[in-house]
């Protein structure tokens, strides 16, 4: 999944590596095994949580683990999604639900393959946070939220899934 070489541990323009981004189906809350992304790891804490960025794939793992898909859309020009990438994603709490509660997928605005998925969701502002179903339903819609709501949205996301279950 990660190439060796110390070209993995480099954050791209996001601050993001590899470590905590994944285009397979590999389980999201599986700890990284590549010594350049426990090293990674170790120095930022939203590399605890790796987020998929390939919406099929997620789907696929949120339908396999029977979770919710929580779909973050930012951007790199967005202070607030940057605010929310230091203060929300790195809260111990929310650690433990992206890592139990939902399959996390971030999409990244900017993205040649974004365009369908804004229009299939009609995001129209950066951040947007939704919780689907396994079939694709918005369970829930927010913009910016902090820890605490955060951890409600998944609270409600979780009931809501659970009602319309058979």
């Amino acid at each position: 999944m990660l190439a060796a070489d110390s070209a993995a541990a480099k954050p791209n323009e996001r601050g993001r590596t590899a470590a905590n981004t994944t285009e397979d189906d590999s389980d999201p809350a599986e700890p990284a095994t590549d010594s350049a992304a426990t090293d990674s790891a170790a120095t930022d804490k939203s590399a605890d949580v790796k987020w998929f960025t390939d919406y099929k794939r997620a789907l696929k793992k949120a339908k396999q683990l029977k979770r919710p898909l929580l779909i973050e859309f930012a951007a790199t020009w967005c202070v607030p999604c940057r605010i929310m990438e230091k203060k929300v994603w790195t809260d111990d709490a929310v650690q433990n639900a992206l890592k139990k509660d939902v399959v996390p997928l971030r999409i990244d605005m900017d993205a040649k393959h974004a365009p369908p998925l804004i229009e299939k969701f009609k995001v129209e502002f950066v951040p947007t946070i939704l919780i689907i179903n396994d079939e694709e339903e918005e369970l829930i819609r927010e913009g910016f939220v902090n820890a605490e709501d955060f951890l409600k949205m998944v609270r409600k996301s979780s009931k809501k899934s659970s009602e319309t279950l058979p």
